[in-house]
C-alpha cells in the first residue's frame, strides 16, 4: 500500500533495532542525474553521487561463496498446456542458478494432487525443513517435507485473510490474520510443532495487518480503519505488540500514516524503505536520518546483507541503491509487454532472480538480471518449457 504524505518534521528516534525471456534486448543504464534529493527535514544523509556511478555490490557479510551456493530457491510450478494445472514444487541451488556449479534440470520436491490446485506461494521454515501453505478453497493449511517431499495436512479450517505466514526467527511459531468482522480482523499465532492456535489480545478495532517480525518477541503491524456500511477508510496506524508484556505500542515516525507507505524494512532491521510523494526514501532506524530518492517505486526488495536495495519502479525501470546512497544506477528497463510477477535478490548481490510473465501470451518465465552490467540471462530448464513460474521461495541450508 503506497500512500502520499505532507512532510512534517522529523525529530523521533526510533529504537527498534522478491527481464523479460522473449528476444528483448536489456537495457541497462547508469545515468542517475539528480537522483539524490535534498530534503527539508532534518536530519537526513546528503551524499555526494557522481553522473555515473557503477556497481560493485559484494556481500560483505558472507564467509566464501560455499556458505550459500548450497542454499535453495523453490519454484511452484503451474503447467500451461492443459488443464489440470498440476502444482508441482522444484528446488535449484544458488550455486546452479550463478553458474557456479553444474546443473541440468531442477530436482522436483513433490508433485501436488489434484485436489490442491490453489497452492500460490510456499513459506519455509527457517531450518529449511518444511514448507507451509494453505489451500484458499478449504482453509487447510498443508507442510511439505523437503527430503521427502511428503504433503501433510497440519491444520484444517484455518481461514486466513491471505496467503502468507509470518514466521518468527526462532522458528517457534507464525502470525498471521484472519477475519473478525467485515472490516475487522485479528492477528494469530500458530505453534509450528502442536498447530495450536491462539489469537493475541489487541484491543484495537481495526482491519490489523502484519507487517514484519522485528525480533523473536516483537513484531510490527498496522491498522486499517474504515467507517460507514461501505468501508471507507478513515485512518492507518503502525503499532508493535510485543509477546512478553502482550502490549501494543505505537510505531511513530512523526509522519501521517495516512500519507505514506507501511515501512519495509531491512533483513538487519537497522534501515527501512518508505514511499513519499512518489520518492523513493531509505530512512535509519534508530536515528531518523533519510536519504530521499526520486524514484516512484511500485515495490521494493533489499539484499540479504542489508546493503542493498533493488527499486521496481513505476516507469518498469530496475535501480539498485546502496544503503548510504553512495552509489545508485539504474540497471533495466523492462519492455512494455513484459510484467514483474515475483522477484529474489540471490545471496551475493550477483544476481536478482525473476518471474516476469508476456502480456501478449500470458506465459510466466524465470530470468537472472546481473547486478554489475543489468544483462537479463534466461534461466532455460526443461520443465519450464511446458509451466509457468507461479511464485519463489528462498530455502537455507546453512541455518
Amino acid at each position: 500500500m503506497l500512500l502520499k504524505i505532507r512532510l512534517i518534521w522529523l525529530g523521533l528516534v526510533i529504537f527498534l533495532g522478491a527481464v523479460s525471456c522473449t528476444n528483448a534486448e536489456p537495457t541497462p543504464v547508469n545515468e542517475i542525474d539528480n537522483i539524490v534529493s535534498t530534503s527539508t527535514l532534518p536530519p537526513i544523509f546528503q551524499p555526494s553521487v557522481p553522473a555515473e556511478t557503477p556497481l560493485n555490490p559484494t556481500n560483505t557479510q558472507a564467509p566464501g561463496p560455499e556458505s550459500f551456493y548450497d542454499d535453495e530457491i523453490t519454484l511452484l510450478l503451474h503447467n500451461r498446456l492443459r488443464p489440470p494445472v498440476e502444482p508441482k514444487i522444484i528446488g535449484l541451488s544458488v550455486g546452479c542458478l550463478l553458474g557456479k556449479t553444474d546443473c541440468e534440470q531442477g530436482n522436483t520436491i513433490s508433485v501436488f494432487p489434484e485436489s490442491l490446485p490453489q497452492v500460490s506461494k510456499l513459506f519455509w521454515a527457517f531450518d529449511g525443513k518444511r514448507a507451509f501453505f494453505s489451500d484458499s478453497d478449504t482453509g487447510d493449511i498443508y507442510t511439505v517435507d523437503r527430503v521427502s517431499g511428503e504433503i501433510n495436512s497440519f491444520k484444517e479450517d484455518v481461514w486466513k485473510i491471505n496467503d502468507v505466514f509470518f514466521i518468527s526467527p526462532n522458528g517457534f511459531q507464525m502470525i498471521f490474520e484472519v477475519s473478525a468482522s467485515p472490516f475487522e480482523s485479528d492477528i494469530v499465532s500458530m505453534d509450528m510443532q502442536s498447530g495450536e492456535i491462539s489469537t493475541f489480545n489487541i484491543p484495537i478495532q481495526c482491519m490489523k495487518r502484519i507487517n514484519t517480525w522485528l525480533t523473536d518477541a516483537q513484531f510490527l503491524f498496522w491498522c486499517e480503519v474504515y467507517t460507514g456500511d461501505k468501508g471507507y477508510l478513515d485512518d492507518v496506524q503502525v503499532y508493535t505488540f510485543d509477546l512478553e508484556t502482550q502490549a501494543a505500542q505505537p510505531f511513530d515516525i512523526g509522519r501521517d500514516w495516512m500519507q505514506v507507505s507501511i515501512p519495509y524494512f531491512s533483513p538487519n532491521h537497522q534501515v527501512m524503505a518508505l514511499t513519499y510523494e512518489g520518492n523513493t526514501i531509505i530512512r535509519d532506524s534508530a536515528t531518523g536520518q533519510e536519504l530521499v530518492l526520486d524514484i516512484n517505486p511500485e515495490k521494493y526488495i533489499w539484499s540479504d546483507d542489508s546493503a542493498w536495495l533493488a527499486v521496481f519502479s513505476q516507469d518498469k525501470d530496475i535501480f539498485i541503491a546502496s544503503v548510504d546512497g553512495q552509489k545508485i544506477s539504474k540497471i533495466y528497463s523492462f519492455p512494455e509487454n513484459i510484467l514483474l510477477e515475483d522477484w529474489l535478490w540471490l545471496p551475493g548481490n550477483e544476481a536478482l532472480l525473476m518471474i516476469v510473465s508476456d502480456l501478449e501470451n500470458g506465459n510466466k518465465k524465470l530470468s537472472l538480471l546481473s547486478i554489475s552490467n543489468g544483462i537479463v540471462t534466461p534461466v532455460n530448464l526443461p520443465l519450464l518449457e511446458t509451466n509457468n513460474v507461479i511464485s519463489l521461495s528462498y530455502r537455507p541450508t546453512n541455518k
